[in-house]
């Protein structure tokens, strides 16, 4: 874990004076190894996010979001193990084949759900996390300073593992093993990690790759109705539905009546929405241009041939009738 941040005594003087903030991630869990009282959260002018100070003063405090992040990290390695992963992929195919639209996608990776923590969970979700998985977070006085203070752990319940008893560990080794080898893992995996690499670019903007993909179509082809939307997406009509819905909230697509068939309605882009999916496309740009990189010349190519083949052998296979 990265050592503390070296602490101002400027930092110490401000929590003596602020006023204690109850709403901290870690409050009511983190306590001082040297005294044993409680770290209370306290507002700091020379620290954004505050420290953790003692009650008893007998240690300076710790900028808050260094010690945040750092326990942050360790509950990140505890959940997110490699068989955990394997098994929660599972669970995310099957919820975007159902068309739902989750808040937090499944991490792909531990490095995702670090990144996850640090960049895209909100306060309370943080706070959550901790107080399922931590009893009591001490703070040891550092045994060599230019580490940091030491951390230790102490979990509210033993990790849970279905099937960790030893006559089940090793089937389900080779199940995962299996399982990472296959080339439909392999694929979905990089689509997954895709995914969350244009979720970040798109944060600025402030949509997600479904409503990125939607404005994306309608600037491409203008006045596509929700069905033919939701066919291009590979989404329920409902799921389209309800993006559609959030985008003409704000104000990003209008829906009219078609001049024949007024039972449907088309979408095109506002004035806003085309100026937003043009800056947003060149965010995503970006990423497709990485993604192009790690290919040396020719094999970009190839790769796309390659995939095309693959769509055209799934597209026509049919399972075996009475197995």
């Amino acid at each position: 874990m990265p050592p503390d941040e070296p602490h101002e005594p400027a930092l110490l003087q401000a929590c003596a004076e602020d006023r204690v903030e109850p709403c901290a991630i870690l409050a009511g869990t983190v306590v001082c190894g040297g005294c044993g009282q409680p770290l209370e959260h306290r507002t700091a002018p020379t620290a954004s996010a505050g420290a953790y100070a003692c009650l008893s003063g007998c240690r300076p405090p710790v900028p808050a979001d260094t010690l945040e992040l750092r326990v942050g990290r360790a509950v990140m390695e505890r959940m997110w193990t490699r068989e955990r992963l394997a098994r929660m992929a599972v669970a995310q195919e099957l919820l975007d084949g159902l068309g739902y639209d989750v808040r937090y996608r499944v991490p792909v990776s531990l490095k995702h759900a670090l990144r996850q923590w640090q960049y895209e969970f909100d306060h309370e979700t943080r706070g959550a996390l901790v107080r399922e998985a931590v009893l009591v977070v001490v703070l040891f006085p550092a045994v060599r300073p230019k580490r940091g203070d030491d951390l230790f752990l102490a979990w509210r319940r033993d990790e849970q593992r279905p099937y960790s008893h030893k006559r089940y560990a090793g089937t389900l080794q080779g199940m995962v093993s299996s399982v990472e080898e296959r080339m439909g893992h392999r694929i979905k995996r990089v689509e997954q990690e895709l995914t969350a690499a244009k979720h970040a670019a798109l944060r600025p903007f402030k949509i997600n790759v479904p409503q990125y993909n939607v404005l994306l179509a309608l600037m491409l082809e203008p006045g596509l109705s929700g069905a033919a939307l939701a066919r291009r997406g590979m989404v329920t009509p409902q799921t389209m539905s309800s993006v559609l819905s959030t985008l003409e909230g704000r104000g990003l697509v209008e829906r009219r009546p078609h001049p024949i068939h007024s039972h449907i309605l088309e979408a095109r882009l506002t004035r806003t929405g085309g100026a937003l999916i043009r800056r947003a496309d060149d965010a995503v740009a970006e990423v497709e241009k990485v993604l192009s990189a790690c290919f040396e010349q020719g094999e970009a190519a190839i790769f796309l041939t390659q995939l095309d083949r693959c769509s055209k052998v799934l597209s026509g296979w049919k399972p075996t009738e009475g197995k």
